[in-house]
């Protein structure tokens, strides 16, 4: 805090006693730049400060008597060199002010700002180097502001907004270099800002959004290079908008989304390298919105209460375990019949109405020699048994 109450002091100090010809030797100001109260923002309003080659710190002081109030002191910014971080302004209820600011080299971090209804005033940046964080903001309803952003290098996290109920930014955006994360937004009914979105190089995570009823804003998806994640989407009732995504690269976790009946949406993926989870959605009945995987390298099939098939007609093979488990009204593993190889081995148990495993007959036939684990159903039929017809 010295250091910036010393640098403002000399800019004052040059500002008052410079011919206005020579102002323009203070519009770019080196290094990192916090402002704590808005005497400081204020002061800021002659100079026409247009860069800050390091990182710009908005954050109101504890105990301040000049809260921050009104960006206005910044209204000739254009581009910041490092980091832009607005947090902990309980009185600031927009970001008017930083109307001219196009880029932001490093990331962008909007946090813990009480008062705070938009993002009017950042309608102007097209783009961020790093990642955008907005999180933690009580009465934030949208983030309309962000129209104009076309490019983001790294992840963009949207976390406990409470009031956020719309998202439809972003779309200029056609791809995101990390992480998209949409976590614990409990309004949020609109994400349609993704809606140009055709690719995320990181993880895709919608998790925790309790009225969200679907995902059409990502009908132009068509790859993941990391993990999707559908989680505890309570409102949640259809992924059809996923229906152009062709590719995800590790994970594919869909859990506890308590209405979700149908996975329709995802029929174009044929290949999940490392494990598919289907667990705990007490709305799903099967899982024929897979119909066109071909491989996994584990499939966890598990506490879906409604589930009654696992028609999977196309897939071949598991890498390593194929687990089904605690599915109360699945009667029959049919949807396996075309598996050919289990690369470690099978677990199935608990499923208490589950006495049919022809299904699997296959690759038990084609030199099955991994761990067979196979309890608390109402049938337990050994390899043997299956192996001799007696599966069912």
């Amino acid at each position: 805090m010295h250091r910036i109450i010393v640098y403002l002091g000399v800019i004052l100090f040059f500002f008052s006693c410079q011919p206005d010809d020579e102002i323009e030797l203070i519009r770019t100001l080196e290094g990192d730049l916090t402002l704590s109260n808005q005497l400081q923002i204020d002061s800021l309003s002659g100079f026409g400060l247009v860069e800050i080659t390091g990182n710009l710190t908005i954050a109101s002081g504890p105990g301040s008597t000049s809260a921050i109030t009104s960006l206005e002191g910044l209204s000739k910014l254009t581009r910041i060199g490092g980091n832009l971080s607005i947090s902990n302004n309980d009185l600031l209820t927009n970001l008017s002010g930083l109307d001219q600011l196009s880029s932001v080299e490093g990331s962008l971090a909007i946090s813990r700002n009480e008062a705070l209804t938009d993002i009017q005033g950042l309608n102007s940046l097209s783009s961020v180097e790093g990642g955008i964080l907005v999180e933690l903001n009580s009465n934030l309803q949208n983030l309309n502001a962000f129209e104009n952003i076309a490019h983001v290098g790294q992840f963009i996290t949207i976390n406990n907004n409470p009031q956020l109920y719309s998202i439809s930014g972003f779309s200029k955006l056609f791809s995101i270099s990390e992480a998209l994360r949409i976590w614990s937004n409990a309004r949020l009914v609109d994400i349609n800002g993704f809606n140009n979105l055709s690719s995320v190089e990181g993880d895709l995570d919608i998790n925790d959004n309790t009225v969200l009823p679907n995902l059409d804003a990502f009908s132009s998806l068509s790859s993941i290079s990391g993990t999707l994640i559908l989680a505890n989407n309570n409102a949640l009732t259809s992924i059809e908008g996923l229906a152009n995504l062709t590719s995800v690269g590790k994970q594919l976790k869909i859990e506890d989304n308590l209405v979700l009946a149908k996975l329709d949406g995802l029929n174009q993926i044929t290949v999940v390298p490392e494990y598919l989870i289907i667990n705990s959605n007490p709305a799903l009945e099967k899982l024929s919105g897979l119909n066109g995987l071909s491989r996994a390298g584990n499939l966890f099939v598990m506490y879906n209460e409604r589930l009654t098939t696992t028609d999977l007609p196309e897939l071949s093979t598991v890498d390593f375990l194929l687990h089904v488990s605690n599915n109360s009204l699945l009667t029959n593993l049919n949807g396996f019949n075309n598996i050919r190889s289990v690369g470690y081995g099978i677990e199935v148990h608990s499923n208490t109405n589950l006495s049919n495993f022809c299904g699997i007959r296959s690759f038990i036939e084609n030199n099955f020699d991994g761990k067979y684990n196979v309890y608390d159903n109402a049938n337990n039929p050994t390899q043997q048994d299956i192996l001799v017809g007696q599966c069912d």
